[in-house]
């Protein structure tokens, strides 16, 4: 399925039980089997094959530490396969293309059938393997801060994983991951940090669909009104009796789908807008902090510092001070 991406094929018998001798010697590069070390130390039982994609050149920038790809590899396995494995620093994703295998994964135990998918984090103790008689799978192992706010914002409300029955688009963004990891380019780091973040962002997006009595199409449409709404009328005194009746919603219902939006509450975001409009005065004009807070809608200067020093560390003055040395020192 994956040939031209010229993937190493390596085939084990039923004797192999820890095979980690092979799959040291498949070419990776030493930085990376120091990355795999923690995946490959564990408990394993192979048999069948496995095509693994080889460790290729890559830039050291920050888009490989913010989200990388660590292996990838399609296993067809027999009966008798298993890993047993936890303390890795990494980020499975595990695709079920025939037969079916089994997870165990914090008490759950989970069926991985064809077509099938799941997420979980391998740090934590966990157990697959084969169901069927055998089980052709695909495994991802990925890590980098990205993964991790993604993997955490896709466990905030519920630990128990999700299956996902339909793997096409899934499929279709793998695709993506290996096109932007096997062609040679000074930008394949960050080709490969945003085809995983549009994975996984897919990922987290489907595992809580909108449910028809809280978001129908007319109620989404008037939550986004009321954002753009916002962002021009920032300089005025909103309050959050106006916002919701705007919206058409209660207070609480609407904190609750503003933040699902936007990720803040809706006083929150207010006050960004405005300290985000105020920053932008402070470096292009020469206005007095007094008048920026005001235009800013923040009209209280004193407040105005306050929250300002709270978000940035600093005063709106020493801010300014700051950044125009910044542009100078740049010309």
């Amino acid at each position: 399925m994956f040939e031209q991406y010229g993937l190493y094929h390596y085939s084990f018998s039923e004797d192999d039980t820890r095979p980690i001798e092979k799959i040291a010697q498949m070419e990776f590069m030493e930085e990376d089997l120091q990355s795999l070390d923690a995946i490959l130390r564990a408990d394993y039982h192979l048999s069948g094959y496995v095509d693994v994609l080889p460790a290729l050149p890559q830039p050291e920038d920050s888009w490989r530490s913010h989200m990388f790809l660590q292996s990838f590899s399609v296993m067809r396995s027999g009966a008798g396969y298993y890993t047993i494995r936890e303390g890795a620093e990494s980020y499975l994703l595990i695709c079920t293309l025939s037969g079916s295998g089994s997870l165990t994964y914090e008490g759950h135990v989970y069926a991985l059938e064809r077509g099938s998918a799941v997420w979980l984090d391998c740090r934590k103790h966990h157990d697959y393997r084969t169901a069927s008689g055998s089980w052709e799978h695909i495994d991802v192992h990925t890590d980098g801060t990205g993964i991790r706010r993604l993997y955490e914002e896709y466990t905030k409300q519920n630990s128990e994983l999700t299956v996902y029955p339909d793997t096409g688009a899934i499929m279709i963004l793998m695709e993506h991951i290996l096109q932007a990891y096997t062609v040679p380019s000074v930008l394949r780091s960050m080709r490969i940090a945003h085809a995983l973040e549009s994975l996984f962002v897919m990922l987290n997006e489907a595992r809580y669909p909108q449910t028809e009595e809280q978001h129908t199409e007319r109620a989404a449409e008037e939550l986004l009104e009321l954002v753009r709404y916002m962002n021009t009328h920032f300089r005025e005194p909103l309050t959050m009796d106006e916002l919701s009746q705007r919206a058409g919603i209660s207070k609480y219902h609407l904190s609750r789908e503003f933040k699902k939006l936007t990720g803040f509450p809706p006083n929150e975001y207010m006050i960004r807008l405005r300290l985000e409009h105020a920053k932008l005065n402070l470096i292009n004009t020469q206005l007095p902090v007094h008048t920026i807070a005001e235009i800013s809608g923040i009209p209280n200067e004193a407040y105005f510092s306050r929250l300002f020093h709270r978000r940035f560390g600093m005063t709106p003055n020493a801010w300014r001070r700051k950044m125009n040395t910044g542009s100078q020192a740049g010309v």
